[in-house]
């Protein structure tokens, strides 16, 4: 009885992750479209596509380090949006 009841209460917190989980990915992608371009752009190859920074840059036609910058700008950005809208 004690382990059934535990398993339910496991099984409704996960749940609550998981939709918390997901409320804070639709906001990300919400507070990304706020980005510039070039931002936004960086933000999606590497933290939402898991593209290589130098893959990134490459397909972006710029420098790693020009493409490091606008990445890093981009985070920033985003970090700045996300406690405002907290």
């Amino acid at each position: 009885m004690i382990k059934e009841e535990t398993d339910e209460e496991n099984r409704r917190l996960l749940e609550q992750i998981e939709e918390k989980q997901r409320e804070m990915a639709e906001k990300k992608r919400l507070l990304v479209k706020e980005l510039s371009d070039i931002q936004r752009e960086a933000i999606e190859l590497v933290d939402l596509k898991g593209m290589d920074i130098l893959e990134a840059a490459n397909l972006a036609g710029v420098t790693r380090t020009n493409f490091e910058a606008r990445l890093s700008r981009g985070r920033k950005k985003l970090r700045e949006l996300t406690e405002e809208s907290s």
